[in-house]
């Protein structure tokens, strides 16, 4: 057999063929990634070849490998995104490449992060002595080659001490921070001494620091304005808990806690219901008590569905029967659920009537809609405090003390009166 010139070169041509892919297959390739903003960008290079864009994908929430494809899943989104399906391409080696890069950059991030803080810790610490330096005429702070001279407030008495002069230097390493966090503690240490010293100049209490200032002009209509004001709170606290204590208006959802909050509501009220899950979480740290109302009666029905509740004499009995105005199934037949009593007509017309009491007060208070909760010391919570119990708490240990001239005033400046 003979084999033609042509067939020989064509023969030399797929061997050459092999050899070169088997040469470019033998080269490493190899992926580097980098982020700009929340761009993730993935580079392939071949061998010593020119780095090539493979991908360019906003960063996901997480990515995973299926079945070697490279998936990213955004979040808000409930479909998976395919980044990478090329046999061409190691989609585990792009994912392990941009999991290190990502891996690197967090902990740069957070190395800045902690070099911060303690630059902002240091700074802290140094402003604080500089301030229980204050006494001094002057004093001098070098920031790198400037100089800063800073001079004392008018008039003020400083004892016989030598100019302080405190010098920072921006740290060019952690281990430079951490000297100057230690000179800046070495320092307040050193204020706080001379302030053990001095002791004996400074007050011995704020009343004693009083006694020299000028009495403050309180205008006659304040002081008016004041006097009526705490009557009026007083005479509504009063009233609430007198009505509680007889247990005819009321509702009394928990009991033995320190506290107690006055809560005005009413069962056909869209908001009353939605916060309804907040109301149960409040009795859980404060005796909760339900002045039912039919201010709002949207439907018409809400002193119908008041009247069963308030006839049950028992108040452990009330409380579930008020939770259960607020079920989804609420007035709903459902299967084994036991037929409620029929209430008597003598009950029913007493229950209308206390709802209309209720109704009265609630009006004469200068309510204006439900929910109305008010603390024991008659202070109205805005509607979104009610489902934050740690925020009520500290706003009774800040109010508690006050006149209720400073407490609006210190209501309105938060804006939480509604």
């Amino acid at each position: 057999m003979t084999i033609s010139s042509s067939e020989i070169s064509l023969i030399s041509d797929a061997n050459y063929l092999t050899v070169y892919w088997s040469l470019i297959m033998s080269l490493e390739s190899t992926y580097t990634t980098f982020r700009c903003n929340d761009t993730i960008v993935v580079l392939h290079q071949h061998g010593h070849g020119v780095p090539q864009a493979l991908l360019t994908f906003r960063e996901p929430q997480r990515m995973a490998i299926h079945d070697k494809k490279l998936i990213a899943f955004y979040p808000y989104s409930a479909e998976a995104v395919t980044l990478l399906d090329d046999p061409m391409h190691d989609a585990a080696e792009v994912f392990n490449t941009i999991a290190r890069h990502l891996k690197t950059q967090s902990k740069a991030i957070m190395k800045r992060r902690i070099k911060s803080l303690a630059l902002f810790v240091s700074g802290a610490l140094i402003a604080s002595s500089l301030w229980l330096l204050g006494t001094d005429n002057h004093f001098s702070l070098n920031v790198g080659n400037q100089t800063m001279t800073i001079p004392a407030e008018p008039g003020a008495i400083a004892p016989a001490r030598p100019r302080q002069t405190v010098a920072v230097q921006e740290p060019a390493n952690p281990a430079a921070v951490n000297t100057v966090i230690q000179a800046a503690q070495a320092e307040s240490d050193n204020m706080q001494n001379i302030m053990k010293e001095s002791h004996k100049s400074l007050p011995a209490s704020p009343s004693e620091a009083m006694k020299t200032a000028p009495a403050p002009v309180t205008s006659t209509t304040s002081v008016k304005k004041e006097a009526t004001e705490q009557p009026a709170r007083q005479k509504m606290v009063e009233i609430l808990k007198r009505s509680t204590d007889r247990g005819l208006f009321t509702i009394q959802l928990s009991t033995g806690h320190e506290r107690t909050l006055y809560a005005f509501l009413d069962p056909t009220c869209a908001v009353c219901r939605s916060m309804e899950p907040a109301i149960e979480q409040l009795a859980q740290r404060y005796n909760v008590v339900v002045f039912p109302v039919s201010v709002v009666n949207d439907g018409g029905d809400a002193v119908e569905k008041i009247i069963p509740v308030l006839c049950e004499k028992d108040q452990t009995a009330r409380a579930v029967a008020w939770s259960d105005l607020f079920r989804p199934d609420a007035g709903m037949l459902v299967p084994g659920q036991t037929t409620p009593p029929q209430v008597s007509s003598d009950c029913s017309a007493s229950a209308q009537a206390v709802v209309a009491v209720n109704d009265t007060g609630f009006r004469t208070f200068g309510f204006s809609g439900t929910p109305t909760v008010l603390t024991d010391s008659g202070i109205r919570l805005a509607t979104g405090m009610l489902t934050a119990p740690d925020k009520i708490d500290h706003f009774l240990k800040i109010t508690d003390p006050m006149s209720p001239e400073q407490v609006d005033r210190f209501v309105s400046s938060l804006s939480i009166q509604e």
